[in-house]
């Protein structure tokens, strides 16, 4: 259990390097990148989960090390081929973490997607190349997974007919997430 507590914990590490990465690229400065990765490390998440063994420090460090890749792109800095393909392969494992990352890996995978538009002409062919087999590949096995031990490729699959989290239920959720007499925002904002 120790060694799984510490696995956890330096991943929440790598996050918090990560953060520090970001908020000095799009920054250039050191007290804003201090500032971003204390409130990474030092958040809720990280400090609640940083000693239980759930998926979100690793799907944190892996989120954070594609963004940081992406970042790197968005800057036109030079970024080597490996680089694509390490950020393919960060996109492709997220969702075996837990079925909630797969939105966090297509929405970085469109990102990257993007960026790979945007590249000189010559470059785009080895650039896709290097990026799309491993998501193509990872979200094949991820909804056979499914397949095999649900016998759909269903993501909800394992949840059940009956889902709190279904979309019906947004509506009378953002209602309450706005008006509740005691949570409220507008009820118990001033």
């Amino acid at each position: 259990l120790a060694g799984a507590q510490l696995t956890i914990l330096l991943f929440f590490g790598l996050t918090g390097a990560m953060a520090w990465t970001m908020g000095w690229l799009v920054t250039r400065s050191n007290g804003a990148a201090w500032f971003a990765s204390s409130a990474v490390v030092l958040g809720v998440t990280s400090l609640v989960q940083g000693v239980t063994i759930f998926p979100d420090g690793p799907g944190a460090a892996l989120t954070a090390t594609a963004a940081v890749i992406w970042i790197a792109l968005r800057q036109r800095a030079v970024v080597p081929l490996r680089w694509w393909t390490g950020a393919s392969a960060l996109l492709a494992f997220l969702p075996f973490l837990h079925t909630r990352f797969a939105v966090i890996a297509a929405a970085l995978g469109t990102l990257f997607l993007i960026e790979l538009v945007r590249q000189p002409r010559g470059e785009r062919g080895r650039t896709l190349l290097a990026f799309a087999p491993l998501p193509v590949l990872g979200a094949i096995a991820w909804f056979a997974y499914f397949y095999v031990l649900y016998g759909t490729p269903d993501p909800t699959a394992p949840y059940g007919p009956n889902r709190e989290s279904s979309l019906t239920y947004v509506p009378g959720g953002m209602l309450g997430l706005l008006f509740d007499q005691q949570f409220g925002l507008l009820a118990a904002s001033p």
